[in-house]
């Protein structure tokens, strides 16, 4: 972080005009957080707002809300109950499907679609549908005089 938001040198392997703008947010904050919450779910992690929490810049806690409520709603975790009580009141595992959700490195919706697609029988049609929504690049472009 030297040079760019504390005193120090820094040291940069690319030409100077391309050069981080001091205002650049961290990616955490940036990006959804459903796939990172999987994947330290994959790695033993029980309460992932208190793991975000302690990141250098962390998320809003109302970010982590929505991506577990996101999480929950795919039925990719649920609540961690064990004989009866929860052991926190923030503590989730995963279920089989958020286990395999984890593992496939795209967004936790397309991957749902492509794995139920696949138990139906219809992957190749989903496989298009999913490549084109990944993409943060329209297919299709209008010209500037027919968009009205």
């Amino acid at each position: 972080r030297a040079g760019r938001v504390a005193e120090g040198i820094c040291y940069r392997l690319w030409p100077s005009a391309m050069h981080l703008e001091p205002r650049d947010a961290p990616e955490i904050l940036r990006s959804p957080l459903e796939e990172l919450i999987l994947q330290a779910a994959l790695l033993g992690v029980e309460a992932p707002a208190d793991f975000l929490s302690r990141a250098m810049q962390p998320p809003p806690q109302a970010s982590v809300a929505q991506a577990l409520a996101n999480l929950l709603d795919l039925q990719a975790m649920e609540p961690a109950l064990r004989g009866g009580a929860c052991p926190r009141p923030d503590a989730v595992v995963l279920t089989p499907l958020g286990y395999h959700l984890g593992s496939l490195p795209l967004d936790p919706r397309l991957g749902k679609m492509l794995l139920l697609g696949c138990l139906c029988g219809c992957l190749p049609p989903l496989l298009t549908v999913a490549a084109a929504l990944s993409t943060s690049r329209p297919a299709f472009f209008t010209p500037k005089q027919r968009q009205d």
